[in-house]
Formats: structure tokens, C-alpha cells, sequence
């Protein structure tokens, strides 16, 4: 099965495993809803071919890893919600240059760095884009980041015990230990000001409505 225009599989803590890549082949695939589930894994560099995509909702999982630059390639993408999860590393400057992306919310993550130069306008309209409860900084007065309000507390473990892999690196034992430990508990999971869904009770914001549908060419 190549063509799927709605996907939603959300609510269900039953859920888990991480994202096929396998989903890219959804040529036609325009509304994906992932969330609020046990998903983890990282973000599958390959969903970058699903070119018709206009809405992709992947919140309150466990997804952890970096945000693959090659996303950008998504040209019809206008929602973008992948907040409340684990993810690391800083926001490339190719997503906030995607000229289709109307919403960008990454909020309660683990990302720090500071937000790319923007330019594409949309982008630039007042909370177009949410970083709250991350340590990403910049972007001027119409980015949403909510100084103040403190990223989860599995950040801290997690950047914590990746400095101390780096300065142990041939402590075998410790570096072993460390690893085992990196990935963040659920009993850990973030449901604060920035995360307040609850499984089987998710409540969709006005960030996370139906992007505009467009009849096919």
C-alpha cells in the first residue's frame, strides 16, 4: 500500500516500537498523527520523500536522537508538532526555511542552541514557531520561548551523562553504565506547563488543527 491521505494512530499506550522508515513510501501520505503513545526511536531521516505531506503530528511519544536536516525536503509540510518528546541538538536552519511551514512547534525537548536566521515569512508571524520549555534561544519577539518556564528534568540527566561519557572515555565500566542509563524513563516524562496531555485524553491545540487541504493535481 503506497496512498494513504489520513494516518492516525494516537492515544494508546500500547503503542510502541519507533517510526518505520518504511512510511516514506506513502507517496500520497498528506495527514500523519503519531502521538501520545510509547513510540521512541529517532526521526526517520527517510520521511524526507513524502512530498505531499501537509500535516505531521509526532507529540508526547518517546522519540529521542536529533532533528534530521533532510526534513526540510517535505515542500508541502505546514504543520510540524514533535513537541514533548526527547529529541537533542539544535534546530537546523533548513527547517525554518521550508517556504510551506506555517507551524513549528518543538516544545519540552531536549534541544538547545539558537534558532536559525528565518526567512521564510510565515514563520515570522507571532508564535509560528514554540520552543517553550527547551534551551533554545533567539528568533526575536515571535517565537514562542517562554523564558522562565524550565525544560524536563531528563535534560538535565541526559546532557549531564553525556558529559561525563565524554571526560570518561576510557573508563570502560563507567562509559558501559552510562550508557545503559542514557535514555530517559517514562516515570520521567515531562507533564508540566509545556506538557499537559494525558493518554486518552489529548486535546488538540490551535496549533495542531488541519493544515488546509489542497484537492490533487
Amino acid at each position: 500500500m503506497t496512498s494513504m491521505v489520513d494516518l492516525q494512530l494516537h492515544s494508546n499506550p500500547m503503542l510502541s516500537g519507533s517510526l518505520p522508515p518504511q512510511l516514506s513510501s506513502m507517496k500520497v501520505a498528506v495527514l500523519v498523527w503519531i502521538f501520545a503513545t510509547n513510540v521512541s526511536g529517532t526521526l526517520p531521516s527517510s520521511w524526507s520523500a513524502m512530498s505531499r505531506i501537509q500535516l505531521l503530528t509526532l507529540s508526547s511519544n518517546n522519540i529521542g536522537g536529533t532533528l534530521p536536516p533532510s526534513w526540510a525536503n517535505m515542500t508541502s509540510l505546514q504543520q510540524l508538532q514533535i513537541s514533548c518528546n526527547h529529541l537533542v541538538g539544535s534546530m537546523p536552519a533548513s527547517w525554518v526555511n521550508n517556504p510551506s511551514l506555517l507551524q513549528l512547534n518543538v516544545q519540552s525537548n531536549c534541544l538547545t542552541g539558537t534558532i536559525p536566521t528565518i526567512t521564510n515569512p510565515l514563520l515570522m508571524l507571532p508564535n509560528a514557531i514554540n520552543v517553550c520549555c527547551t534551551k533554545v534561544r533567539g528568533g526575536g519577539p515571535d517565537v514562542s520561548s517562554c523564558p522562565g518556564y524550565q525544560w524536563p528534568e531528563y535534560c538535565n540527566e541526559y546532557y549531564s551523562q553525556s558529559m561525563s561519557s565524554s571526560s570518561s572515555r576510557n573508563d570502560v565500566l563507567l562509559s558501559a553504565t552510562i550508557s545503559s542509563s542514557a535514555s530517559p524513563r517514562k516515570s520521567e516524562r515531562a507533564e508540566g506547563r509545556c506538557c499537559s496531555r494525558r493518554l486518552g485524553g489529548w486535546r488538540k491545540t490551535h496549533h495542531e488543527q488541519h493544515p488546509t487541504r489542497h484537492s490533487d493535481d
